[in-house]
């Protein structure tokens, strides 16, 4: 094994909380090598399609937000097989989905090294330019993950919220319509169609697209701070003032939201100002939604 190889393993078994259960991991798998090679080749199809079901299970792991147990379950395979392509590309997605984006960009560069026709390695790497404003390299790798997965409703959502950022309203409202369609609980997607339909003035529809996503998740920050911007917009004080204030209540408690928690601040002053609502307004007992 190379040494390029062993400090990514390292550097994995480190970036997350339980790095001496995959240590325990990595025992049993040299013991198990040092009890022989199967000879039957049904044991090895055997072991090939545990490690396949793997990748499978971390990946329904992570749509359960279970980031951790994902990384380990795919992680294995990454053990067994350094080069297992779709196993890295699928490892680099997990981490981009828990927001760890050093890890989720070596990732999918080494398995773009390995296989380079693949579309989840090709999105990951896509946020990461969207997220150093490189819209235009965003843009091209979004666009060629969907040549490889016309499906990939993430490679959607990166165009669309490019496509806002640029102005292009109309067109991110198609895009991003198409990528909920794809993926119709994803709430992520509905928020930033929400968001969507605020700057193109469509109330009515960012109203049903943000509850919708309430259902889904409803301690979703984004969405919370969405809606009051709908309510604000319908001339809806006091429902725009308790989301404004679950925003910011859940914005507090993520250091990486900084930024949204002192926008949710902001609009909680102009919001109270226009509708001339006291602090003790926001306690009065008003529907949510």
């Amino acid at each position: 094994m190379t040494q390029t190889e062993n400090n990514f393993k390292e550097r994995h078994l480190l970036s997350f909380g339980r790095p001496g259960w995959l240590v325990g991991v990595l025992l049993a798998l040299v013991f198990l090598a040092a009890c022989g090679e199967p000879d039957e080749s049904a044991e090895k199809n055997d072991a090939g399609e545990t490690l396949r079901s793997q990748l499978v299970e971390g990946l329904e792991l992570t749509r359960e937000k279970k980031y951790d147990e994902a990384i380990g379950k795919v992680f294995e395979v990454v053990i067994q097989n350094p080069e297992d392509a779709e196993a890295l590309g699928i490892m680099s997605y997990i981490y981009l989905r828990s927001g760890r984006m050093s890890f989720a960009t070596e990732a999918a560069k080494r398995a773009i090294a390995i296989d380079s026709y693949q579309s989840r390695p090709l999105v990951v790497l896509a946020r990461a330019n969207f997220l150093h404003s490189g819209f235009d390299e965003a843009l091209d790798l979004a666009r060629k993950a969907l040549t490889i997965n016309p499906e990939a409703a993430d490679a959607y959502l990166i165009i669309g919220e490019i496509y806002l950022r640029q102005g292009m309203l109309k067109d991110a409202l198609m895009v991003l319509k198409e990528a909920v369609r794809l993926d119709p609980e994803n709430p992520e997607i509905l928020n930033i169609l929400g968001s969507a339909y605020i700057k193109h003035k469509q109330y009515d529809q960012a109203l049903s697209t943000l509850i919708a996503l309430q259902k889904i998740d409803p301690e979703n920050p984004g969405s919370h701070f969405n809606l009051a911007v709908v309510y604000a917009k319908m001339n809806e004080g006091h429902k725009a003032m308790r989301h404004i204030v679950k925003a910011e209540d859940l914005y507090s408690q993520d250091k990486d939201s900084l930024h949204w928690l002192g926008k949710a601040r902001d609009i909680r002053r102009v919001i109270a100002k226009d509708f001339k609502l006291r602090p003790e307004d926001i306690n009065k007992k008003v529907s949510i939604n």
